[in-house]
């Protein structure tokens, strides 16, 4: 038979009263309600966690000190008393020098400024011998070149007019000398009227002579030289040098040819294109070779060849033309050797004597003065041979 359990009866819950509902308020309402205040977030407190303790130790166990023995007691050594010291006193602190003073200096009064002495005016010549210059210098029409190829910065009419200041300074000197001359002779005075142009006329031309003679001696240095300076560039050149650090290298050293390359520097350092400043140097240079070498690197520039090779073939040339005038010289060394023999040394001194034997026949007594005058003529010839053999001797040097 089942036995039915009774089931428990089921637990009756209070109903807990309904909350009152509220009325929704308006939108002025909720304009005039105050706002409330964020929620604060409840945070999780923080828990402290204390330290380890440590374990308690049991205080040490105390020990009883030694007992104490008493030392005998030591006499105490007395130490000598010091002599007695004087007391030195006390340093002072160092002093800072003492200020000089300056000199009163009375003040002198100023004195008035100098004016600056003016330079002599350079004299000028007369308006006279400008007209005869200007006309005179219608018959040198190539004076201005040989005075540029000379080094000689003066204007052709200037020089012009210096040479006839010389020319007339020169013919009364010479005029002057002649006086004495046929004063001593006891020839007639009237000679003075013809001596007197000549030796103008003579010391003019001589003076316009000057700058071919010293274009001339400048030639010759440039020529003495050009070789050994062109060896040198050359050298250079092939050793990869440029071509302007080879003109600056030869522009000491070498004399006269140095001068002319040190042109060619200056004017490329100031901005010259280097085939235009050797162009511009070569035309006012006397020596022909000089011009055939710059004129053959001018050609090699604008080219754009190779210039060492154009420099060493124009070298061997100038070289060889060197060789062929000093074998010439030679040649012409001997007839002037032989006219310098007759005239300056045999004829002079065998001319006395025979003109003493045959004067003596004729009873004509020689003076002093025609003595003189014969000795001066013969100093005149022998300066002329000894003139014309140094000028045609080559300059060259090998």
């Amino acid at each position: 038979a089942h036995i039915v359990q009774p089931t428990p009866p089921t637990p009756v819950v209070p109903k807990t009263p309904a909350s009152p509902v509220k009325p929704t308020p308006s939108v002025k309402e909720k304009k005039k309600m105050p706002l409330r205040p964020p929620k604060k977030e409840q945070t999780s407190p923080v828990v402290k966690k204390k330290p380890p303790t440590k374990p308690l130790t049991p205080p040490p166990k105390y020990i009883a000190p030694a007992p104490r023995t008493k030392a005998p007691l030591a006499r105490p050594v007395v130490p000598p008393a010091p002599p007695p010291t004087t007391p030195k006193p006390p340093l002072a602190p160092p002093s800072a020098p003492p200020k000089r003073k300056r000199p009163v200096v009375s003040k002198k009064p100023e004195a008035p400024a100098k004016k600056p002495k003016k330079k002599p005016a350079r004299a000028q010549p007369s308006n006279m011998v400008r007209g005869l210059a200007k006309v005179i210098s219608k018959s040198f029409p190539h004076l201005r070149k040989k005075l540029r190829e000379a080094g000689m910065d003066d204007d052709p009419i200037l020089f012009i007019q210096k040479s006839i200041i010389m020319a007339t300074l020169m013919g009364v000197m010479l005029t002057v000398l002649g006086f004495f001359i046929l004063d001593i002779a006891g020839l007639s005075l009237n000679l003075l009227a013809v001596i007197f142009p000549i030796a103008i006329t003579l010391s003019f031309m001589w003076r316009m002579q000057y700058p071919v003679a010293k274009a001339k001696k400048r030639a010759r240095e440039v020529d003495r030289e050009l070789v050994f300076a062109g060896r040198q560039m050359l050298i250079e050149l092939k050793a990869g040098v440029p071509l302007f650090d080879a003109m600056l290298s030869i522009s000491r050293d070498y004399g006269e040819i140095s001068n002319e390359f040190a042109k060619i520097v200056d004017q490329v350092n100031a901005g010259v294109p280097t085939d235009i400043a050797m162009h511009d140097v070569a035309e006012d240079n006397p020596s022909m070779s000089f011009k055939r070498v710059i004129l053959q690197l001018i050609n090699s520039i604008r080219s754009g060849s190779d210039v060492a090779a154009a420099l060493e073939a124009v070298l061997d040339q100038i070289s060889r033309e060197q060789i062929t005038e000093l074998k010439a010289y030679g040649q012409k060394l001997n007839p002037l050797g032989m006219f310098y023999m007759v005239f300056g040394i045999i004829l002079p001194s065998l001319g006395i004597a025979l003109a003493i034997i045959i004067l003596s026949f004729l009873s004509i007594s020689l003076d002093l003065s025609f003595l003189y005058s014969f000795l001066l003529v013969v100093a005149i010839i022998q300066y002329i041979f000894v003139t014309i053999i140094e000028s045609q001797k080559p300059q060259y040097e090998f």
